[in-house]
């Protein structure tokens, strides 16, 4: 059956993977191994979808040394905990192979590295889902740059019309809009709601449970 809006571009992080605990985890981490004070829970969330090294500066400055050696203790614990810390969130499963079994392309954007995201959906039997990847290894501009979206688009053969954005955050969101694709929120995440305040980065469209996705689908090619 032909469709209008046939195309679904999902994250990784918060959106199909709930990793919020280990990442928040690994920030307490390393907070704790340097001596300082954690910020609060709210603004550790509030970063999330935002590249590494960049929340790493805001919080430490402009001393790439000493960066580097922050993102070496902060990957320990996250590599360390990485499987016993992380799991889908429910429902996501059903969900793509729901959308799958309707026709649906179905393509993965995210800021983390092509290897990590790989080994995560492969980890929980999921990467047959996927039509294609694009990762941070992709691009040279990330969220909430649209450079994510419009490489995802360029791969699969899509105008921005053909297709929706499903993330948690509002880089998500930005990223969307930026590149001309209809941004949908994943409620069942918090790093949205840290930043719902920021000017743009506005869902078209908010959805409460991994299966809603696929009744929005339909319903937006009815």
């Amino acid at each position: 059956m032909h469709r209008k809006i046939d195309t679904v571009l999902i994250d990784y992080d918060g959106t199909i993977m709930d990793t919020n605990e280990l990442i928040r985890n690994a920030w307490h981490s390393l907070f704790e191994r340097i001596g300082r004070e954690a910020p609060p829970d709210a603004v550790i969330y509030s970063t999330f979808g935002e590249m590494m090294i960049d929340t790493m500066r805001n919080y430490f400055g402009g001393n790439e040394e000493e960066i580097r050696h922050y993102i070496e203790i902060y990957r320990d614990y996250y590599v360390d905990h990485h499987n016993e810390e992380i799991h889908l969130f429910p429902g996501v499963s059903d969900m793509l192979c729901q959308l799958k079994e309707k026709g649906f392309l179905i393509c993965l954007v995210t800021s983390r590295t092509g290897s990590s995201a790989v080994a995560g959906l492969e980890q929980f039997g999921i990467r047959e889902y996927f039509d294609d990847l694009v990762t941070a290894d992709d691009t040279s501009a990330h969220k909430p740059d649209p450079e994510p979206v419009l490489t995802a688009l360029r791969k699969l053969g899509k105008k921005p019309g053909q297709a929706v954005m499903l993330g948690d955050t509002w880089f998500d969101m930005e990223c969307s809009l930026r590149a001309g694709v209809s941004p949908v929120l994943a409620g069942w995440s918090k790093a949205y709601w840290y930043r719902k305040d920021r000017l743009g980065g506005r869902p078209d469209h908010i959805i409460r449970k991994p299966a809603d996705m696929v009744k929005l689908m339909l319903e937006l090619n009815h």
